[in-house]
């Protein structure tokens, strides 16, 4: 994950866990339009708990609300 930014995109509500996107700075200081990686946090956002390749956002977002310790 180094060299990537952390861009929060969804929350669970039961555990506090956060879907974020990981993006590339480009050369002209912005961020990548495209996401690198999906990766799922703690609550805190101290600890990624499972990463996703690019082309992953429904799997990681399926893991989100499947995975949740909260969850039904």
């Amino acid at each position: 994950m180094a060299g990537l930014v952390l861009v929060p995109w969804i929350a669970c509500t039961r555990c506090g866990q956060v879907l974020m996107r990981a993006h590339a700075r480009e050369s002209w200081g912005d961020l990548s339009y495209l996401a690198r990686h999906y990766v799922i946090t703690t609550q805190n956002r101290a600890t990624v708990l499972l990463r996703f390749p690019t082309d992953s956002a429904d799997a990681a977002f399926a893991s989100l609300q499947h995975a949740c310790p909260g969850a039904p």
